[in-house]
């Protein structure tokens, strides 16, 4: 069965029968559970603001049913990071699945539909940064992020940046350690915090190789070349011994067949 809502009437529903009154940690007031809406499912979203422009989100959950929500178009103005352990989504613009993971910078989020597939149960973490942290920790003396990062960063008539990713075991093991986190209080929100940054310095990390790769493509080693030169020349010759071997033996069935009649 499949669930088609559109984004407001998700959003009511969600408020209608989410419980925003747990809280896991009883020394933190903003790290709150609220459970997922019983007839779209069981489970949870975990929301901790661990300070001002920067929030950490971990769900975990089922759906009952394949969900289609339909979004319009909006602002997008948090920089998002998505890791999923578990569960499947996509829309037009990003896939996500187990071991994969989305980041999408700020700028226009266009009218599209959102797939949340009911196969398998959700298990993510997500980091929600606000530009402006960002700057805070990149930007250079004149307030500049690297050239890497500054497509992170649009204008709201601008389609968001965004791109989609295998994860790495760094990312995994960090993202599991933000899951799993054994403390309460203060030490909870100090570990947690630094996990986020932690996860996020990866990313950029990686987007910054694939910028420097894309803009300085590896170029081959003479020896290399040389090698990759004489595999082709024997390919060739290979295939010049062929077509000559096929040449003979239709030559020859043809003088057979003229010589037997």
């Amino acid at each position: 069965m499949t669930i088609t809502l559109s984004q407001q009437a998700f959003d009511e529903l969600f408020q209608e029968t989410v419980e925003p009154d747990q809280h896991p940690d009883p020394d933190d007031v903003l790290d709150v559970v609220y459970k997922y809406p019983r007839r779209l499912g069981q489970g949870y979203w975990r929301r901790i603001q661990l300070r001002p422009g920067l929030e950490l989100i971990i769900g975990k959950l089922q759906m009952r049913d394949r969900m289609i929500i339909l979004q319009p178009e909006q602002e997008h103005d948090w920089l998002e990071y998505h890791f999923h352990f578990s569960g499947e989504h996509h829309d037009q613009y990003r896939k996500v699945g187990g071991g994969e993971y989305s980041f999408v910078g700020s700028g226009l989020d266009p009218k599209q539909t959102s797939d949340c597939s009911d196969k398998n149960s959700f298990l993510e973490v997500n980091i929600l940064m606000q530009p402006e942290l960002l700057y805070s920790f990149a930007a250079n003396q004149q307030g500049q992020l690297p050239q890497a990062l500054q497509p992170w960063i649009r204008q709201s008539h601008q389609t968001y940046y965004c791109r989609c990713g295998t994860a790495t075991p760094a990312m995994h093991t960090v993202a599991w350690q933000i899951f799993k986190c054994p403390y309460q209080g203060i030490a909870k929100r100090l570990y947690l915090e630094g996990k986020a940054l932690e996860l996020m310095g990866i990313l950029i990390a990686q987007e910054i190789k694939i910028k420097d790769a894309h803009n300085h493509p590896h170029t081959l080693k003479p020896d290399v070349v040389e090698r990759v030169y004489h595999a082709r020349d024997i390919l060739v010759k290979r295939l010049m011994q062929l077509f000559f071997i096929t040449e003979i033996n239709s030559e020859l069935q043809l003088t057979s067949k003229i010589y037997l009649t």
